[in-house]
């Protein structure tokens, strides 16, 4: 099964994990670092190749990178803070280019760009303001930390939330404790530093899966091919992720 999902926004070293899970929570501030990163998507954009000669998109954005560069500050060693630097390297590793070939369409995407960043930057001011907490080691950046992150999404996405199942509930059930299983191995395996940014992505994954419109596209698999197929990429996803987890060693 493939899946469309629209996103609908509705909010405009190696200590043992234990020993650093109290310090934060990291449901708490899911929606926000979600939110954090799809602004700073729009925002640190380039155009892409071929835009129209003398567009420069990044210096027509200059007074809405000021005001976000301004909210940064005021967050300087606070948890939120963290938290709104990791969405930003999530943003800048993962992010795409605006397709500005055409004036029209450029200036069109630049104005867009300006209103998400009038209406978000104000709901990202207020939900910083209730986290708690000053900044903590557990969450400065780890190594491949983008990747790490995205993958954990990635493999959530698949693993545990399975919006676009074709599987029959007694081998979806089926399927679904081997991959529980899977997964509790993987996490309870983790060094302490992946393992909070483990947790913070999941939590990422599970905001966006209960804020999301799918749009499931039947692919005609049978029920064991889809059932192998699915347990096969768990495996391959886990496997990669747990090279990216050994870097923080």
């Amino acid at each position: 099964v493939s899946l469309l999902a629209v996103a609908v926004l509705l909010t405009g070293c190696n200590a043992s994990p234990s020993t650093m899970a109290p310090a934060f929570d990291a449901k708490e501030g899911a929606g926000f670092r979600v939110s954090a990163r799809m602004l700073y998507q729009g925002l640190l954009k380039p155009s892409c190749r071929g835009a129209v000669r003398g567009f420069d998109r990044k210096a027509q954005l200059a007074p809405e990178r000021t005001a976000v560069t301004r909210l940064e500050l005021t967050l300087t060693n606070t948890m939120a803070g963290q938290q709104m630097a990791l969405a930003r390297h999530d943003a800048e590793a993962y992010g795409s280019c605006s397709p500005d070939d055409d004036r029209r369409f450029a200036d069109m995407h630049v104005q867009m760009t300006r209103d998400e960043v009038r209406t978000g930057l104000p709901a990202l001011r207020k939900a910083a303001a209730a986290l708690p907490g000053a900044a903590i080691p557990a969450l400065a950046e780890m190594p491949n930390g983008p990747a790490f992150r995205a993958g954990v999404r990635a493999l959530t996405d698949l693993a545990v939330h399975r919006p676009c199942t074709d599987l029959r509930p007694p081998a979806e059930a089926k399927l679904r404790a081997k991959l529980k299983a899977l997964l509790a191995d993987f996490r309870a395996g983790l060094p302490a530093r992946a393992a909070v940014h483990h947790d913070m992505a999941t939590a990422e994954a599970r905001w966006e899966f209960d804020n999301t419109i799918y749009d499931c596209v039947e692919l005609g698999r049978s029920a064991e091919t889809e059932a192998a197929a699915d347990l096969a990429q768990v495996q391959a996803q886990l496997a990669a992720l747990r090279k990216l987890a050994s870097a923080t060693h």
